[in-house]
């Protein structure tokens, strides 16, 4: 089994107020914005001030949802689905999300505010768009950046463990390193792991030549018939060689006449 190590909430530098941004447990490299700034799937906030990073404007501010429908005349939907993010991801500061938490406790407490699965204030289709993910839609980029899983992180994780290894890491190395949902996202993402580590400019992996090739069978049955005089396929091959044999050759005329072949003999 891979090995996971503990993740902590992180910071990196980044052109904020402070100098530096949470990323929370997400795992860098990320995928620019294009369009405006800082990264798809990741909400930039600012270490010291706690404010957020409109992706558009690059403006910061603890509140976005109003900044949005007032300068740029988007809802909170738009904004998530344009940005790569949650639709369930809060577009407010911790510092005012804990005031809000706070007062809807006390709102509870109190017996003025039905809030939960059964309560009378709470719409199911509500919840269901809210989720991370659902059916038949793609999952956010921000799902990606959470799990490590985005193109540059991919990449990323391919090219240090071929630093490590000294070589274009196998498929195998990469799941005993990174475990096996990690092959299954190459898979139906890439299609072929042998294209991605070309479009990555490195060597692709050399595929073994399997031992039970053609080849094999037509040497190994060649130096039988030099030793005996004739050809016996059960006495010449081992029962697990007889498993690949029928792979290559219809039957024993077959297998024959490539033995001539190769020795330039003439078939019977």
């Amino acid at each position: 089994m891979p090995y996971y190590p503990k993740q902590t909430n992180k910071t990196i530098p980044y052109n904020s107020p402070s100098g530096s941004i949470n990323i929370g447990k997400w795992l860098p490299p990320f995928m620019p914005y294009e369009e405006g700034y800082g990264f798809i799937g990741v909400l930039a906030e600012d270490v010291g001030t706690g404010k957020l990073q409109c992706h558009i404007c690059g403006e910061w501010f603890e509140m976005l949802c109003s900044h949005l429908a007032q300068k740029h005349k988007m809802s909170t939907d738009e904004y998530k689905a344009k940005t790569g993010l949650f639709q369930s991801t809060a577009l407010k500061s911790k510092r005012i999300r804990i005031q809000q938490s706070e007062l809807i406790q006390k709102m509870q407490k109190d017996g003025k505010m039905n809030v939960g699965l059964k309560g009378k204030n709470t719409s199911i289709k509500m919840l269901q768009k809210q989720a991370g993910n659902r059916k038949n839609k793609p999952k956010a980029l921000e799902h990606l950046n959470k799990h490590g899983i985005c193109e540059l992180q991919v990449a990323e994780k391919i090219h240090n463990l071929a630093i490590r290894l000294g070589k274009t890491p196998s498929l195998g190395e990469l799941i005993e390193e990174y475990g096996g949902g990690f092959a299954t996202v190459i898979h139906s993402r890439y299609a072929s792991y042998r294209k991605l580590v070309k479009d990555l400019g490195m060597e692709p992996v050399k595929n073994k030549k399997h031992l039970y090739c053609r080849e094999y069978f037509v040497t190994k049955a060649s130096e039988y018939i030099a030793k005996k005089g004739e050809l016996k396929l059960k006495k010449a091959f081992t029962q697990k060689e007889h498993a690949s044999l029928y792979r290559h050759f219809k039957g024993k005329k077959e297998l024959e006449e490539s033995i001539c072949s190769k020795l330039g003999l003439k078939n019977g």
